[in-house]
């Protein structure tokens, strides 16, 4: 008789497995169907849901750019990214990759980086590898739980945060060594965790989001995490 595994007893026995931690996203655009297992065979539980459930996420994630790209099509876009206070010339940068909207100039986000390279070497993370994604990478949110047309700075009196996604083994073994763990939900290290943890990138993201006037955050990997291609690169390997 199989059953349903619960979200937390499939990543606990995710954990250490070499597996990719499961989004809470995957397991509900999942049906039970595909999330259950013979009962004393727990070890296919871990297994199960991530061709399947990563699947249809994908797809979910694939639709919304599609949407998306009509979006960028239609005379809506000019008028979105009017509200939004961006121009073309900034919108053609985040595309190129250049320059993440949260930056007025490609001035401010290489002093951006530079700083950021400092206070990583200070906090000994000099291996980390940092990414950036969502609406400062794309304007529209690829984000199947927004809504459709949902955009960068779409409310101005509550500017969009600038997310930073974290990887480094010697962040691990940091976190570790300090009794921190991933949160049990989603398998990252949060923003939180990570200003508690490391001094030195608490107070890079305080004075940077003093300066950009919008949050920005930390959010660590505790292994290596596939990337795509929307997410701007700030530090490689």
């Amino acid at each position: 008789m199989g059953r349903r595994v619960p979200l937390e007893e499939l990543k606990a026995m995710s954990m250490g497995t070499g597996t990719q931690p499961v989004s809470e996203a995957q397991y509900e655009l999942s049906t039970p169907a595909e999330w259950t297992h013979a009962e004393g065979d727990p070890s296919q539980a871990a297994k199960a849901p991530q061709s399947q459930a990563s699947g249809e996420v994908k797809a979910a994630i694939e639709e919304r750019q599609a949407a998306n790209d009509e979006l960028r099509a239609s005379s809506r876009f000019d008028k979105d990214i009017r509200s939004a206070g961006v121009s073309p010339a900034r919108i053609d940068a985040m595309f190129a990759k250049q320059v993440p909207l949260a930056f007025e100039s490609e001035q401010q986000f290489l002093q951006f980086k530079s700083e950021l390279t400092d206070a990583l070497n200070r906090a000994g993370l000099a291996d980390a590898v940092v990414g950036a994604k969502g609406t400062s990478t794309t304007f529209y949110s690829e984000s199947p739980k927004k809504p459709p047309g949902h955009h960068w700075d779409i409310d101005l009196k509550e500017p969009s945060d600038f997310d930073m996604n974290i990887f480094s083994p010697k962040l691990v073994a940091q976190m570790e060594k300090k009794g921190m763990l991933p949160n049990p939900k989603y398998n990252v290290f949060t923003a939180a965790t990570m200003n508690a943890a490391i001094p030195e990138l608490d107070r890079f993201q305080q004075a940077w989001s003093h300066q950009l006037g919008r949050e920005v955050n930390f959010v660590g990997y505790p292994q290596a995490y596939a990337r795509d291609a929307s997410e701007h690169v700030l530090r490689g390997p």
